[in-house]
C-alpha cells in the first residue's frame, strides 16, 4: 500500500508542477526532430528532413516522437502548450526511472529502504532539477535502470518473459543515445560475474550466451531503430557513426571548476569523481564512495563477497573511469553522466543498511528531507544545488557553474513586462519567445537593442557592456543568475 502511495504521490507532484519550468536550450531542437521522425515514419521512409537538421540524425527519437503523436492526438500545435506535453511526459518518465531504482535495491535490501531509494533519486536535485525539460538524460537514466534490472533478472532466471522485457529496454535506452550500446557490454560483464571461472567456456553456457546475446541485439536494435531514422537508413553503419559522433562530443568552452576555468576538451581527472561527490546527495556520495572499501573489508576480513554488488559498482564505475581515461569532453557538471546516478542511489543504499542495519531508514528518511528543503529553496532553478561537502550552493557560487542550464532567461523575459524596445539574450528565441510580452521585439544584434539579458560567469559578477547599465537582477535565495541591462547610450 504504501509503495503505491508514494509512487502516486511523485505522479501527482509531477501534474501540479510541469508548468512550472521553462524551455531548456535543447528542447526546440528535439520537438522538431519529434516532427522529423514521425515525417519520415508516416511517409514510408521518403521524407529524409532528418539527414540535414543540426547533428539530431546521431541520435535516437524516442521520447521526441512519442511526444509528437501525443500532440497530435491532443491537438496541441507547435508552441508552448507542446513544450508543457513533453515535460510532463518526460517527467513521468522520471518517476519511471525511480521505479527501476526501487526494483533493483528491493534485490539488496528490504522493502523500506527500496521504496526509500526511489525518494533519494527524485528528490536528488541533480535528478530532479532536470526532470521535467532535459529531453536525452532523463528518460536515458530511467531506461538505463531497468535495463540493468533486467540484466540481473535475466541471467537468474533465463526465462522468457525477462529476455523480452531486457530487449525492450535496451532497445528504448539505445533509441534515446547511442550510449545505450554500453548495455551489450554490460550483457558479458553479467554473464562472467554471474558464472564460475571454471564455467566460463563450457559448450553449454557459451552457447547460451551467444545466441541470447544475438537475439538481444537485434531485438533491441529494431526497437532502437522504430524512432531513429538514421538506423532504418544506415543500419548498423549508421549506429557506428552516431557513436564516434557522441564520444566525441565537439562542445568547446570553458568550465568553472574549484575557483578555475578549464577547456572542456583536456579536463582534469578528477573533474567527474568530484563533481558526483558534491552534486549527489551527501548521503548518497558518502555510501557509494565508501562501498568499495566496505567489499574489500569484506572480502580480505570477513572471506566472504557480494558479486552482483561487485558487477553494480563495475557498471557505475566504468563510464566515468573510460571518460576520464579517454579525456573526453564534459562540462555542466554530472549532466551527460546522470545515467550512473539511480545505480548509485542503489549502492550506496545497500552499502548503508550494511553498516547500520535497519536505522539505516532513518539516514535515508532525513536525507530525502535535507533535499527536499533544497528544492524548495531553490525552486524551480534546483539543478543548481551543491551539497554540504562544499558548503552548499553558497558556498560553491564563483567557485563551481551554476546555471548552466540557463532557464532563468525565461523569468528575465518575463520581466520585460510593461517595457517596450528590442531584446537580446544569448539563445536561441524559441527558448523565451513565448514569455515576451507583445511589445517587446528580440532581435539579433545585441550592440544596438534596448534590453540585455547577461548570464552570470562567477560569483556574483556580471559581465559589463560598455553602453548598458543594471537594471534588474534574476536571482534565487541569494544566488544571482544573471542580470537584465538597459541600453544608457545610443550605439
Amino acid at each position: 500500500m504504501i509503495k503505491k502511495v508514494i509512487f502516486f504521490a511523485l505522479i501527482v507532484f509531477c501534474i501540479f508542477t510541469y508548468k512550472d519550468y521553462s524551455i531548456s536550450p535543447d528542447e526546440y531542437l528535439h520537438i522538431d526532430y519529434g516532427e522529423l521522425v514521425y515525417n519520415y515514419l508516416t511517409t514510408f521512409f521518403q521524407d529524409k528532413s532528418f539527414k540535414t537538421y543540426h547533428n539530431l540524425k546521431f541520435y535516437g527519437g524516442w521520447l521526441d516522437l512519442v511526444a509528437t503523436v501525443f500532440g497530435k492526438v491532443l491537438n496541441i500545435e507547435k508552441g508552448l502548450g507542446l513544450y508543457y506535453l513533453k515535460h510532463l511526459i518526460t517527467a513521468l518518465i522520471g518517476v519511471l526511472g525511480c521505479y527501476g531504482t526501487y526494483l533493483l535495491s528491493k534485490k539488496f535490501v528490504s522493502e523500506k529502504s527500496a521504496l526509500c531509494s526511489a525518494l533519494l533519486l527524485f528528490t536528488a536535485t541533480a535528478y530532479n532539477g532536470q526532470l521535467f525539460y532535459n529531453p536525452k538524460d532523463i528518460p536515458f537514466a530511467a531506461g538505463y535502470i531497468f535495463s540493468i534490472y533486467y540484466l540481473l533478472q535475466y541471467f537468474e532466471k533465463s526465462d522468457r518473459k525477462n529476455f523480452i522485457f531486457l530487449i525492450i529496454s535496451i532497445g528504448l535506452t539505445l533509441g534515446i543515445r547511442a550510449g545505450g550500446v554500453l548495455l551489450y557490454l554490460y550483457f558479458v560483464f553479467t554473464y562472467l560475474f554471474k558464472k564460475d571461472f571454471s564455467q566460463w567456456f563450457k559448450k553449454d553456457n557459451l552457447l547460451f550466451a551467444v545466441k541470447s546475446g544475438v537475439l538481444l541485439f537485434l531485438g533491441s536494435y529494431f526497437i532502437a531503430a522504430l524512432a531513429w531514422p538514421y538506423l532504418l537508413y544506415k543500419p548498423f553503419k549508421g549506429l557506428y557513426e552516431s557513436i564516434l559522433v557522441v564520444s566525441n562530443f565537439g562542445w568547446d568552452g570553458d568550465v568553472l571548476f574549484s575557483g578555475r576555468y578549464f577547456f572542456s576538451k583536456t579536463p582534469p581527472w578528477n573533474y567527474l569523481p568530484q563533481m558526483f561527490a558534491i552534486k549527489s546527495p551527501a548521503l548518497i556520495a558518502v555510501g557509494f564512495y565508501g562501498l568499495p572499501l566496505f567489499l574489500l573489508y569484506q572480502m580480505l576480513i570477513k572471506k566472504k563477497g557480494n558479486r552482483d554488488i561487485s558487477l553494480l559498482i563495475v557498471i557505475a564505475i566504468f563510464p566515468i573511469f573510460y571518460a576520464i581515461m579517454k579525456g573526453s569532453t564534459v562540462y555542466n557538471g554530472i549532466r551527460q553522466f546522470l545515467f550512473t546516478l539511480p545505480l548509485m542511489v542503489v549502492l550506496a543504499v545497500y552499502f548503508w543498511e550494511q553498516v547500520i542495519g535497519k536505522r539505516a531508514v532513518y539516514f535515508f528518511i532525513t536525507q530525502v528531507i535535507v533535499s527536499s528543503i533544497a528544492i524548495y529553496q531553490y525552486y524551480p532553478y534546483q539543478y543548481i544545488v551543491y551539497n554540504e561537502f562544499v558548503g552548499g550552493t553558497k558556498k560553491a557560487d564563483g567557485k563551481y557553474e551554476l546555471e548552466y542550464w540557463s532557464m532563468s532567461r525565461a523569468e528575465a523575459a518575463k520581466r520585460m513586462s510593461g517595457k517596450t524596445g528590442t531584446f537580446f539574450a544569448n539563445m536561441p528565441l524559441a527558448t523565451f519567445n513565448d514569455y515576451l510580452p507583445k511589445e517587446v521585439v528580440f532581435s539579433s544584434n545585441k550592440d544596438t537593442v534596448d534590453y540585455r539579458y547577461v548570464l552570470k560567469k562567477s560569483g556574483n559578477e556580471v559581465q559589463k557592456i560598455e553602453g548598458y547599465r543594471e537594471l534588474e537582477t534574476i536571482s534565487i535565495n541569494g544566488i544571482v543568475l544573471g542580470k537584465i541591462l538597459k541600453k544608457t547610450t545610443s550605439q
